[in-house]
């Protein structure tokens, strides 16, 4: 379980694509399920149909908080039968929106976190809004690992990690990670996928293949050419 902010360019929405990226090339959709929740409808839309992905990418608050409360039935239903099944990793980028328009959303996110993890049921949050309406002292309690990229204010790293610091990150990908029990804290650089790799990758993946060093070329070339016509327009 993590949770995770930063402001925009922070690197936080690349790091929930390269948590996807790096689960799907250690698991088989046997082994681990997706279940994304996107109300922005701006981020897990390239996954769409992918054999990883349980059901469809949720897009509308009313269908996240329903997909919620089934888990949170799963969960009962695992440690009733004390079978722990598949992995489900629950993705929620820009989580606001479900705090904002269904309140009840934040229990059933606590007990998610709470009592999931014993059955092979995870989540992760994601949120730019660094403030006490969304990063709630329960939310905080039930999911104490951070990770945080630059912000705005000090004050805003101390809501996150209750010490100063974030508002000095770089951005694009320049992160702290701690974890509030263990009192673990260091600076990291989280990985870099690009759009393009992730599309290419999904795509393969969907039709039962992996990317290849042919794919890789093809992909770097592409992205050389489009980084050349932007410095030319640019410049």
């Amino acid at each position: 379980n993590l949770l995770i902010s930063g402001h925009t360019h922070s690197g936080k929405s690349n790091f929930l694509n390269s948590v996807i990226y790096a689960l799907i090339n250690l698991y088989n959709p046997i082994e681990l399920q997706f279940v994304l929740i996107d109300t922005k409808m701006a981020n897990f839309f390239v996954y769409e149909g992918m054999r990883h992905l349980r059901g469809k990418v949720n897009q509308m608050v009313d269908e996240s908080i329903d997909t919620l409360e089934e888990y949170v039935l799963e969960i009962e239903r695992r440690k009733k039968e004390e079978k722990r099944g598949q992995y489900l990793d629950i993705l929620i980028d820009e989580f606001e929106s479900l705090l904002i328009q269904y309140p009840k959303s934040e229990e059933l996110i606590c007990k998610i976190a709470r009592e999931g993890k014993e059955v092979g049921i995870y989540i992760l949050l994601s949120s730019s809004k660094a403030s006490e309406r969304v990063f709630t002292d329960k939310i905080k309690k039930s999911i104490p690992k951070r990770l945080v990229g630059s912000v705005v204010s000090k004050e805003n790293s101390l809501l996150l990690l209750n010490e100063e610091g974030a508002e000095e990150l770089e951005g694009n990908g320049d992160m702290r990670f701690k974890d509030m029990d263990t009192k673990e804290s260091m600076r990291v650089q989280t990985p870099f996928v690009s759009t393009k790799e992730i599309e290419v990758f999904v795509e393969k993946i969907k039709e039962g293949n992996i990317l290849d060093e042919e794919d890789m070329e093809r992909i770097e070339k592409e992205e050389e050419e489009l980084y050349e016509e932007a410095k030319r327009i640019v410049i």
